[in-house]
């Protein structure tokens, strides 16, 4: 973009050119030759370089590879640029993820209480949405809390798994496929969230994994860890 933005005249529309081609080269080896014969047959029959780049959109947020799926769409960014497109708005993007989430990760809730987040989010009230999950979470009973439990965990995975990237993620796996406990595991995560370059995200990475604790039971083990501990001591006479 700098370049495209530091030339004129002939010299700019032949760097449009060059840029234009990249990025039908980068979205191709992201999205794969499937997908974009469905991006070709599109704009052979007239669609807009909005719909279009809606459509890849909607191809890159299909993506497991939550690395691969990041990079993709600092490309795709770049090249709405190139091609005078518009970035959704902040509002569009908060959609989708609560969207995604309620499909997805919260599907226990109830119609009312969905309807709740979705008005916390309206108003951006995004750490209370956070909160109100967990008091949703902690408040559930039988067979309802263990859907919440499993949902909340794969959800727990995917997004620590996009903050982490995918290296930390391998080796969070692999140590939970070594028998590592909850309290080992809890470490190791945090850990790797420190090693988050972004403040932001790292910020973050933390706000999220504290919730993720409380649906793993962190702090109950925690707490049944340090009252053992306290009962040893206190029966052997080291604590009066």
């Amino acid at each position: 973009m700098e370049m495209l933005e530091s030339v004129s005249g002939d010299k700019k529309e032949k760097a449009a050119l060059q840029l234009k081609a990249a990025c039908k080269h980068y979205i191709k080896h992201f999205i794969g030759s499937e997908n974009v014969a469905i991006i070709k047959t599109m704009k052979e029959n007239g669609a807009t370089n909005e719909a279009i780049s809606s459509k890849i959109d909607e191809f890159i947020a299909d993506m497991r590879d939550e690395e691969k799926k990041a990079k993709a769409e600092q490309v795709a960014t770049a090249c709405k640029k190139i091609y005078g497109i518009k970035n959704r708005s902040k509002r569009n993007e908060d959609e989708m993820k609560l969207e995604e989430a309620l499909t997805k990760y919260l599907t226990w809730l109830t119609e009312d209480q969905k309807t709740e987040l979705e008005q916390l989010r309206d108003d951006n009230e995004k750490e209370a949405i956070h909160a109100k999950i967990i008091e949703y979470f902690e408040s559930a009973v039988g067979d309802v809390k263990d859907k919440a439990r499993e949902e909340l965990k794969n959800g727990c995975k995917h997004y620590i798994k996009m903050l982490v990237g995918e290296e930390k993620a391998d080796e969070l796996k692999a140590l939970k496929n070594s028998g590592a406990s909850i309290e080992e595991m809890s470490k190791k995560v945090s850990e790797a969230i420190e090693t988050i370059d972004d403040e932001a995200l790292k910020v973050k990475a933390r706000k999220l994994y504290a919730s993720c604790q409380k649906v793993y039971g962190v702090s109950k083990v925690r707490r049944h860890v340090a009252n053992k501990h306290h009962r040893y001591h206190a029966h052997h006479g080291l604590i009066s």
